[in-house]
Parts: C-alpha cells; sequence; structure tokens
C-alpha cells in the first residue's frame, strides 16, 4: 500500500556564495534549475539598517564584516532579472530579509516565499511584518531553545509556516548536525518540519527526511575552490543532483506502508527460491494428504509450508510426481 508520504521539497541556499557578483548569481542560479531544485533562497539586507556600526567593525578574516555585507550586495535591478530568471527556471524565489526595509523590497520582487534566518528568530517587528504579507515562511531555528522557537511563533501563522531545524557553527560535520532533534521538533510544535543542513556533503540531509523533514536547503556552489570560506563546505553541480536524485527515490521507497505484503516487483523468481509443499514420492489422484507424504524444499512455487494444515485431508484432483511443488489447483474441494 501507498502512504501519503510527501515528496521532499529541495532548497539551494546561495548564502555569500554569489559573492555579489551578478553573472555567477544567474550561473548558481541556473545550476539549481538544471539539477531539479524547487527552490532557492537569496539574502536581502539594509546594512545601515541591520546591523550595528559595532558589530559591521569587527575583523572579519582579511577585512571587516562591513566589507563582507557590502561585496555580498546585489543591486535592486539585478535582483529584478534574477527573479525572472527562477520564475523562467520554474523554481521558486525565497527572499531572506534581515531588517523590515528589505522585507518590502523583498515583497516589492513578489518573491514566492519569505526565509527568517536563525539570527532573526527574536527579531518579532520582522516576524509580524513577514506574516502579515501571507507569504509561506521558512524559520530557521538554531543556536536557540524551544523557548525562542515557541516565542517566535507566536508572531506567525502556523498555516503559512514551516520550521527548518539547523545547526550553526564555524567547523560543521555530519556528526554534530544533530537531525535526531527533528521528531522532537516535530511532535512539540506540530508544525512541517524541515532541514537546513550546513555541515559538507548529503548525508545529514538524506537522513533528515527520512526522520520527517520534508524540506531540505544545503548552500551550494559552481566550485568548491572559488574564493568564501563558505565555497569549500557547500554542494557542488554533482552532489547537488546526487542528493535529488537520492531524495525522490527515497521518497518512492518511504511512500509504501502495511501491512506487509508481496510487491508487484517482488514477484519474479528468487535467485535461491522460496520454501514450499513437495511430495515425497509419487501420489495418485484420489489420495487424501497426510503429513508423510509431503516435505519442505526451495522452489519457483507452490504452497507455503504455513498453510500445510489447510491442505492436509485434502484429496488430489490429480496425480503428482516425486519432488513436485503442490498447488491448490492439484487439490480437489
Amino acid at each position: 500500500m501507498k502512504n501519503k508520504w510527501q515528496k521532499p521539497y529541495l532548497i539551494g541556499a546561495l548564502e555569500n556564495n554569489h559573492g555579489g557578483d551578478f553573472d555567477l548569481t544567474k550561473d548558481l542560479i541556473s545550476l539549481a534549475g538544471n539539477a531539479g531544485l524547487d527552490g532557492i533562497s537569496l539574502r536581502r539586507w539594509s546594512t545601515d539598517v541591520a546591523f550595528t556600526q559595532e558589530y559591521l567593525n569587527k575583523p572579519y578574516f582579511a577585512s571587516t564584516r562591513l566589507d563582507l555585507f557590502r561585496a555580498n550586495e546585489i543591486e535592486i535591478n539585478n535582483l529584478v532579472d534574477l527573479r525572472s530568471l527562477c520564475s523562467n527556471l520554474n523554481i521558486s524565489f525565497i527572499g531572506c530579509p534581515y531588517d523590515l526595509t528589505s522585507l518590502d523590497e523583498i515583497c516589492d520582487l513578489n518573491a514566492d516565499y519569505i526565509q527568517i534566518d536563525a539570527g532573526l528568530l527574536s527579531h518579532t517587528e520582522l516576524l509580524s511584518s513577514a506574516a502579515k504579507t501571507g507569504k509561506h515562511i521558512f524559520l530557521v531555528a538554531a543556536r536557540c531553545t524551544d523557548y525562542e522557537i515557541e516565542n517566535a511563533l507566536n508572531h506567525l501563522d502556523p498555516l503559512h509556516l514551516t520550521l527548518m531545524h539547523s545547526v550553526h557553527s564555524e567547523t560543521m560535520n555530519i556528526s554534530q548536525s544533530a537531525i535526531g532533534i527533528i521528531p522532537h521538533l516535530s511532535e512539540r510544535f506540530d508544525l512541517p518540519l524541515g532541514y537546513y543542513g550546513t555541515d559538507p556533503g548529503i548525508e545529514s540531509s538524506v537522513a533528515a527526511y527520512t526522520l520527517g523533514a520534508t524540506c531540505i536547503e544545503k548552500p551550494f556552489t559552481t566550485d568548491h575552490r572559488l574564493l568564501g570560506p563558505g565555497h569549500a563546505k557547500s554542494l557542488d553541480r554533482d552532489e547537488l543532483r546526487a542528493l535529488r536524485i537520492y531524495l525522490d527515490n527515497i521518497y518512492e521507497s518511504l511512500s509504501f506502508s502495511g501491512p506487509r505484503v508481496p510487491l508487484s516487483f517482488e514477484v519474479d523468481v528468487s535467485e535461491s527460491g522460496r520454501a514450499a509443499l513437495v511430495s515425497v514420492r509419487d501420489l495418485n489422484a484420489g489420495e487424501v494428504l497426510e503429513h508423510q507424504m509431503l516435505t519442505i524444499k526451495l522452489t519457483d512455487k507452490g504452497i507455503s509450508p504455513a498453510q500445510i494444515n489447510s491442505i492436509i485431508g485434502r484429496t488430489l484432483a490429480y496425480d503428482t510426481l516425486a519432488d513436485e511443488p503442490l498447488t491448490f489447483g492439484m487439490l480437489g474441494d
């Protein structure tokens, strides 16, 4: 039987991998479309509105955070073209605003959905304003407690919301992905669950889907060797395609449910055969079957030994050779 398991919704997170380069951003979005992704997420901020000056002035690698944020800004006119590219590729455009000004810009672009990143979980003004748009919201929960999630949910509409489990760390690996939290979040908040995987590779994303995260989001790149700390841990084009294929294949497998019955693709004969009742000697039509007339051997047809009590005492309708599997068609009334 088939159950109603939800097909995986796969999002590619641009994060800062576009580097503010319009052509690279187009290449990334095209890669997402060709890999079969359902959507891409793109961050948007107004630097002086979203961040404090103290935060902006702090060092970041060989420069400051201010240099990083300004380098990753995309002109609004270019955003219009990128939005159109998503529409042409039939993938969703998901805007990630970091302030109210950016939220307005994202709405003006007619973004399909809105994503609230982890650092904004307690930004009550942004949460309430995003909810008023009526758009579906992906809420990323990392570096937080259940209480903080619950407080954020008080400002959002649960009918238009997916809660995204995530872990943010400078040195992420699969063992730190904490995907075992997903069933707890599902039970605790009774919401659609997703997983925003920041660790390298696709293993945790595949496992998260089997735990109930029907939305999967991963950062991606065209080349691991590009400059910037995000490219090395992001999925490249081959990994991105593999993730899409694996998730779809698992979806097909998870869509089956009980009770256990032979499946249509199990009907083919197994190389090792299957246990069945066979005659120990030549039997004649009209003989009444007894236990000592039968034994169990592997073959490709015949009555299961589990059904022996239902045939003992019945009469053979046809002559049966020694070592021949019995079938119900050989039996009389």
